[in-house]
């Protein structure tokens, strides 16, 4: 497999494991998998840290709609909300809450 065919691949991989978060199926396979071949990637010179970084917040919006930065700091005020304010936490749709 040439370089950027194990590319393709390690982005198809962290789609679908971005992907199963967001559908709430937890697969530590599919997740442990994809930081396997991103840490190959590396190790094997094939992609930088920083590659690796664009590639996983690249994909993070793709799935997700929003940056890392943004979702966890969303998640983290509605769990503060959930923990103090029921009806405000009750007004946000559940779709949004799940994460």
């Amino acid at each position: 497999m040439d370089n950027s065919k194990f590319i393709e691949y390690c982005k198809a991989e962290l789609y679908k494991s971005f992907s199963n978060t967001k559908s709430g199926k937890l697969d530590n396979t599919q997740r442990h998998r994809t930081e396997g071949l991103l840490h190959a990637a590396q190790l094997l010179e094939i992609l930088n840290p920083s590659d690796i970084q664009s590639m996983i917040d690249y994909e993070h919006m793709n799935v997700f709609g929003e940056s890392i930065e943004s979702r966890k700091n969303r998640k983290e005020k509605i769990t503060k909300l959930g923990d103090a304010q029921l009806d405000e936490y009750f007004d946000i749709p559940a779709i949004e809450r799940r994460g």
